[in-house]
């Protein structure tokens, strides 16, 4: 019988992040591999990425490495020969993440205190969506359980926050944007403030 493959292919990805394609194949001869192939509108097919065959099924790692439209298909191979072949189908790959500086954490902490660090965002959009640190500067405020304004900060464009805080759960604010926090004693919460863009 003719070899056949199953897998389900991506409708979008995120340059720089791992996409994961797992799948089987059936009457793949012996030795044979498994390519993922790929092309830009008008370019030439290539093949980014593959992987081996174990039991009747497979795993291709793919990390596309820059942002826009691609057309793929999955391929069984042996000895240079494709033998099988899925329907190409048209992804959407998403510029890559654009993350706030790497925060400072404080030198110290007073007994019983914690601290947060993050950044704020932009996150959403339409799909594969974004994330993408602001690029202005925000004043982060942050909210104790009662709803009390316990500490600010003016952040700068591109950069992270730092807050020490006694262990609690808080609520952080850029205008419209918001994060949560637990903050445990001696330990660092990471807690992002999050713009939804539509």
């Amino acid at each position: 019988m003719a070899p056949s493959i199953t897998v389900t292919l991506p409708g979008s990805g995120t340059a720089g992040t791992a996409i994961i394609l797992r799948g089987r194949v059936s009457h793949a001869p012996s030795n044979s591999t498994m390519d993922l192939v790929s092309r830009v509108p008008g370019g030439r097919w290539t093949v980014p990425a593959g992987g081996g065959i174990l039991h009747g099924r497979f795993k291709i790692i793919w990390r596309p490495s820059t942002a826009g439209f691609r057309t793929i298909r999955v391929t069984l191979v042996h000895h240079a020969r494709t033998l099988a072949s899925t329907r190409p189908v048209s992804i959407l790959i998403g510029a890559a993440p654009v993350y706030c500086a790497p925060p400072k954490p404080p030198g110290s902490l007073p007994p019983g205190d914690g601290y947060i660090v993050g950044g704020v965002y932009d996150i959403g959009g339409p799909a594969p969506g974004i994330t993408v640190c602001q690029g202005q500067v925000k004043t982060v405020v942050v909210t104790n359980a009662t709803g009390a304004t316990v500490a600010t900060q003016s952040v700068p464009a591109g950069q992270s926050f730092t807050f020490v805080l006694p262990a609690g759960d808080y609520g952080l604010s850029a205008g419209f944007c918001r994060g949560t926090a637990t903050v445990r004693s001696g330990a660092e919460t990471r807690a992002d403030v999050d713009c939804d863009v539509p």
